[in-house]
C-alpha cells in the first residue's frame, strides 16, 4: 500500500484552504446580497419599487396615495379636451361625460379609469412569487422599467351613437332595388319598373373602439381617424328582373275585401300593386306582399285598430309594499304575417272573395328600478271573472276586495294567501253586510261576494303556471263562477285559496273591477314554463229538491219571496299541466263537488209555526263558506 507523499499533502492542504475560502465567500456574498435584497424590500414597505410605471408615469418610491395624485392630475390634462374623432374630413369632438341611454337624469363617463384596480396590480409588481422570483423581477425593473396599462371600461353604446349623430351627413345608408308599380294615363294598366341598388358606406365602429382604447391604456389622446366601409345592399336590380313576370297574375286576385269583425275594407288592384315587393320564398326571392308596406296602406285606408302600448310604472316603499303602481296598457296593431297569409290563402281556395285582419297585441313593460331590481317586467298571466246581476252591496265588496289585494308582491318561494291580503273582514274594517240566509230568516254577513275575488286569483295563478296550494270549491254551483269547476271559495276563517311563487323572482298581483268583471294579473319574468289547463267536464249531474217555503215574519202576512233559485248538483274536473323550461311537467287534476241546490222562498206569517233551524242552516256560514249568493227578491 503507497502512502501520499509530503508533496501530496501539502497540496491536498492548499486546495482544501483554498476551497474553503472560496466557500466562505460565496456564502459571505450570499448573505450580503440577502442582506441588500431584504433592505431594499424593507424600505420599499409602502411604496413601488424602482422601474414600475403606469402609462408611461415613474412611479419609483411612490405611496399608492402618492401615485393616485399623479394619474389623476395626468386624467385632468387629458379629459378636459374630450374625445376627437375624424371621418370624410369632417371632425367631431366627443365630451367625455353625456347622459345615459337606459337614465336621461344619469351622467356616463364615456371612458372610466378603474384606479383602485390599477394601482394594486402595479403594487403587485416585485411582490408575487417565489423569494428568488421576487428579487429577480426587482432587479428586472431596475434593468428594464414594467410600464402598465391604465385599467378601463368604455361606454360602447353611447359611442357608437354619439357618432353615428355626429357623422349622420356622411353616413350614407345602401338602398335596395325596388320593383315599383305605376297605374298608366289610361289607369287600364300597371307599368312596373326596378329602381337602380345603391351601396352605403360608413365608419368602422370597431376600429374606432379599439384605437380608443388603446389611447386610454396609455392616457395620450389624439384624433381618431376613422375607416370608411362600404355597405352592400342586399337586393340587386338584376335579382328583381325575373319577378316582374309574376305580376299579372298576383294582380289579377284583386279587387277582394280584407275585414275586421264590422268593418271591410276594399283591396283594389291600385291598392294590392301597392304592397307588391321583392319577399324571401323557398327558393329565394319571389314577388309578394311586403308587411310594412300592407300595414301602411291599411292604416291610411282608415283602419283605426292600432294603438301604441303604455309602459306602467312600480314604486314601491318599505317592507315592499307597493307605494305607486301605474299599469301598463298593452297596445294593439296588425299582425301581418297572419293576414298576409289568409290573404293567400283566400287566392289559393278561390273560393269567396273576403278574408281576415289580424290583430295581435304588443305588451308592454313596466318602468322603474323597483321593477328591474325585482324581477317585475311583464304578464304572467291573467284572471277573469263576471259579477253582472249582483246587488249593491255585493258589487261594494268585489271592489273593496279588489282594491285590497291590489298591488300584493310575493318573493321567490313565498306563498300568497287571500285571506290574508284582504285582512280581516268586518264592518270596522269597511266591509258592507249581504244578505244570507240562517235557519228560518235572512241575515246580513259581513264581506258577501268575496268569493268572486277568490275565484279570480285562482284562474290567474292557473294562467301564470304557479303552484296551488289550497284551493276549495263551493258546495253548490254559483252562476257568477261559471264554468262550473274554476272557482275557488274563501270564508274567514277558513277555507282559504293559497298559491306558490316557485319562480326565481318577486310576483306583483294586481286586482281591478272593469264593469262587471273582475280583473287579477300577475306580473314577473317569464321563465319558459308554458301552463296549459282542459276544458272543465261536468258529469253526476242530479236534479235540485223541491222548494222549500220558510215562514218569517220580516214580509206581511201572505207575501212571498224566493231568495235562492234551484240549482241542480253535479261534479266537474279539469286537468292542469305546467311544463317548464327544461321539460319536466307538472300535472294535476282539480276535481269539484257540488250538492243540488233546492229554490228557497220566504213567505209572510204573522206568528212563525215552527221555530226550530231548517236544513239550510249547514250550508252557510256554518259549513266554513260562505253562501256567496245574492239574496233577491
Amino acid at each position: 500500500m503507497d502512502f501520499p507523499t509530503k508533496h501530496q499533502k501539502e497540496t491536498f492542504i492548499l486546495v482544501f484552504s483554498w476551497f474553503g475560502i472560496a466557500i466562505g465567500s460565496i456564502v459571505v456574498i450570499v448573505l450580503l446580497v440577502g442582506g441588500v435584497a431584504f433592505a431594499y424590500e424593507a424600505s420599499h414597505k409602502d411604496t413601488f419599487f424602482r422601474g414600475v410605471r403606469i402609462a408611461g408615469i415613474p412611479l419609483d418610491g411612490l405611496t399608492k396615495e402618492q401615485a393616485r395624485m399623479k394619474l389623476e392630475q395626468k386624467l385632468s390634462e387629458v379629459d378636459s379636451g374630450g374625445y376627437t374623432f375624424v371621418f370624410e374630413g369632417k371632425t367631431a369632438t366627443l365630451p367625455t361625460t353625456q347622459i345615459s341611454l337606459d337614465d336621461p337624469d344619469l351622467a356616463q363617463e364615456l371612458v372610466h379609469y378603474d384606479l383602485d384596480n390599477t394601482l394594486e396590480m402595479a403594487f403587485a409588481v416585485g411582490r408575487t412569487g417565489e423569494a428568488i422570483t421576487r428579487q429577480l423581477e426587482r432587479l428586472r425593473l431596475i434593468l428594464r422599467p414594467k410600464d402598465l396599462p391604465v385599467t378601463h371600461s368604455i361606454q360602447h353604446a353611447i359611442i357608437k351613437q354619439s357618432l353615428n349623430t355626429a357623422f349622420y351627413d356622411q353616413i350614407k345608408l345602401p338602398q335596395d332595388a325596388e320593383i315599383q308599380f305605376q297605374t298608366t294615363s289610361t289607369e287600364t294598366e300597371v307599368e312596373i319598373q326596378i329602381t337602380d341598388e345603391v351601396i352605403g358606406s360608413t365608419f368602422d365602429e370597431s376600429a374606432a373602439l379599439k384605437t380608443l382604447s388603446g389611447q386610454a391604456e396609455k392616457l395620450q389622446y389624439s384624433s381618431i381617424h376613422l375607416d370608411t366601409i362600404h355597405v352592400q345592399p342586399l337586393i340587386y336590380k338584376a335579382d328583381l328582373e325575373p319577378l316582374k313576370n309574376e305580376a299579372p297574375a298576383i294582380l289579377e286576385h284583386a279587387p277582394f275585401s280584407v275585414r275586421y269583425v264590422r268593418s271591410t275594407w276594399l283591396i283594389t288592384e291600385n291598392t294590392l300593386s301597392a304592397w307588391l315587393g321583392a319577399v324571401p320564398g323557398e327558393n329565394g326571392l319571389m314577388l309578394g306582399i311586403v308587411p310594412e308596406k300592407m300595414v301602411d296602406t291599411l292604416t291610411e285606408l282608415g283602419v283605426n285598430l292600432i294603438r301604441e302600448p303604455q309602459d306602467g310604472k312600480l314604486v314601491l316603499g318599505d317592507r315592499l309594499t307597493v307605494k305607486e303602481f301605474v299599469e301598463p296598457v298593452a297596445g294593439q296593431t296588425i299582425d301581418a304575417e297572419k293576414t298576409i297569409q289568409n290573404i293567400y290563402t283566400l287566392w289559393d281556395s278561390e273560393v269567396g272573395n273576403e278574408t281576415d285582419l289580424v290583430l295581435k297585441t304588443i305588451e308592454p313593460s313596466i318602468e322603474g328600478s323597483d321593477a328591474e331590481r325585482l324581477g317585475i317586467r311583464e304578464v304572467l298571466g291573467i284572471g277573469r271573472s263576471d259579477f253582472s246581476g249582483s246587488p249593491s252591496n255585493r258589487r261594494y265588496n268585489i271592489n273593496y276586495g279588489a282594491q285590497k289585494m291590489n298591488g300584493s308582491i310575493i318573493p321567490p318561494g313565498e306563498e300568497f294567501s287571500q285571506l290574508r291580503s284582504l285582512g280581516s273582514i268586518d264592518g270596522a274594517h269597511g266591509w258592507l253586510p249581504e244578505l244570507v240566509i240562517k235557519g228560518n230568516e235572512t241575515k246580513p254577513e259581513y264581506g258577501g261576494g268575496l268569493c268572486q275575488i277568490g275565484t279570480t286569483s285562482f284562474r290567474a295563478a292557473l294562467a301564470a303556471g304557479l303552484e296551488i296550494t289550497a284551493r276549495t270549491s263551493h258546495s253548490y254551483r254559483v252562476r257568477y263562477y261559471e264554468p262550473a269547476g274554476t272557482d275557488a271559495t274563501i270564508y274567514e276563517p277558513s277555507p282559504d285559496f293559497r298559491f306558490r311563487n316557485d319562480t326565481e323572482h318577486h310576483i306583483l298581483v294586481t286586482s281591478r273591477t272593469d264593469g262587471n268583471e273582475v280583473v287579477t294579473t300577475v306580473w314577473g319574468t317569464r321563465d319558459g314554463r308554458v301552463a296549459e289547463q282542459t276544458k272543465p267536464v261536468v258529469y253526476g249531474i242530479t236534479s235540485p229538491p223541491p222548494t222549500k217555503l220558510i215562514e218569517t215574519t220580516t214580509l206581511a202576512p201572505g207575501v212571498k219571496r224566493c231568495t235562492e233559485s234551484a240549482h241542480a248538483g253535479a261534479s266537474a274536473k279539469f286537468d292542469y299541466t305546467v311544463t317548464y323550461a327544461d321539460g319536466t311537467k307538472h300535472e294535476e287534476t282539480f276535481h269539484s263537488y257540488y250538492r243540488p241546490w233546492q229554490a228557497i222562498c220566504l213567505i209572510g206569517v204573522e206568528e212563525v209555526s215552527d221555530p226550530t233551524p231548517t236544513e239550510t242552516g249547514d250550508i252557510s256560514t256554518e259549513s266554513g263558506e260562505s253562501i256567496d249568493t245574492p239574496v233577491t227578491e
